[in-house]
């Protein structure tokens, strides 16, 4: 196929309709070598903030030296946009080469009996395959619709997952209440891979931190208030971090001493301290970025725990320059 006929046979698949579920892109996968298994990836889900954490993200560990991925929908302007390395997108003939692969994949389930891939899971398979072929050191992976039977979480390990707000969203397949919305995007916690939750309303709050103890996943809750003196104008945003010991000294005074807790086994790295005093500039501006840009820092502190070599040097280059497709 060509790229025109590779959006074609796209548009066409996606008037079937999508299936809640996992068993069509691990066949799919399974088909194309399951390349997704050689691949470090930073999982992210939420209702609110996953775009610009993925850019945010993206950006830090591009400016880090390492090739990354981003698998972000969904599209506006054309299917290739959501697919992009090191922020430049696949080229329409890699995307028409990868999509006549999936293709070959998807009519070969078929001749088995199987059902025919969604559109969505076509092109997270072509996703994946692109990141493969890039030899991408990270890959910034953005659910589509939920979390637990997102077509995106067929991995098995992320190297951490990321949970933005979360507030009601497609009720009509995630639930009705906040707590069963939260329950959906928490799938995405694995077990033994650590998870970076912004503040959360009490509701969705209990149902994280129940699933990471169940899990064994260590978590990191991103506390906005670790961003001091926050402003923003039409070019961006500004802020100063806050060492651990200034953070917790705000709860103490201003929360009725609601104190938060290091988690068990917890040490101040040198990154928290590169970190703390100074003053950072982010090309994405608004007041709702505050939290967005406290779980980013708080997923490179994860990283940096498992050592991964990140800079207070690239974190300040990366949100400089980060921008949203």
């Amino acid at each position: 196929m060509n790229d025109r006929q590779a959006r074609n046979y796209i548009q066409q698949i996606s008037k079937r309709g999508s299936v809640y579920g996992l068993d069509q892109i691990r066949n799919l996968m399974e088909r194309l070598g399951n390349v997704q298994e050689k691949l470090s990836i930073i999982h992210v889900a939420g209702t609110n903030g996953k775009g610009s954490v993925c850019a945010m993200t993206a950006s830090i560990l591009k400016e880090s030296g390492y090739r990354t991925g981003v698998y972000s929908s969904p599209a506006v302007f054309s299917e290739e946009e959501i697919i992009s390395v090191d922020g430049e997108p696949i080229s329409s003939q890699e995307f028409a080469e990868l999509i006549t692969k999936v293709r070959k994949a998807c009519l070969d389930l078929q001749s088995e009996g199987l059902a025919h891939p969604t559109a969505f899971e076509i092109e997270t398979a072509a996703a994946f395959c692109y990141f493969y072929r890039r030899n991408c050191d990270f890959v910034v992976l953005e659910t589509g619709l939920g979390g637990e039977l997102d077509a995106t979480n067929f991995i098995t390990h992320p190297l951490c997952s990321v949970l933005t707000s979360i507030s009601m969203d497609h009720m009509a397949v995630l639930g009705n209440t906040l707590a069963e919305i939260a329950k959906a995007k928490a799938g995405i916690m694995k077990a033994g891979c650590p998870c970076v939750s912004a503040v959360q309303k009490p509701e969705a709050a209990a149902v994280i931190k129940k699933k990471a103890e169940l899990s064994g996943c260590r978590l990191y809750i991103a506390e906005p208030d670790r961003l001091a003196d926050f402003s923003y104008d039409e070019k961006g945003s500004y802020f100063k971090v806050l060492s651990e010991q200034q953070l917790q000294n705000i709860f103490v005074n201003d929360k009725q001493g609601e104190c938060p807790k290091p988690m068990p086994g917890h040490q101040k790295t040198d990154f928290e301290t590169e970190l703390s005093g100074k003053t950072f500039y982010c090309a994405l501006a608004g007041e709702f970025q505050r939290q967005n840009i406290a779980c980013v820092l708080s997923v490179m502190i994860a990283l940096r725990e498992k050592g991964i070599q990140i800079t207070a040097e690239a974190v300040r280059a990366g949100l400089a320059i980060v921008q949203l497709h």
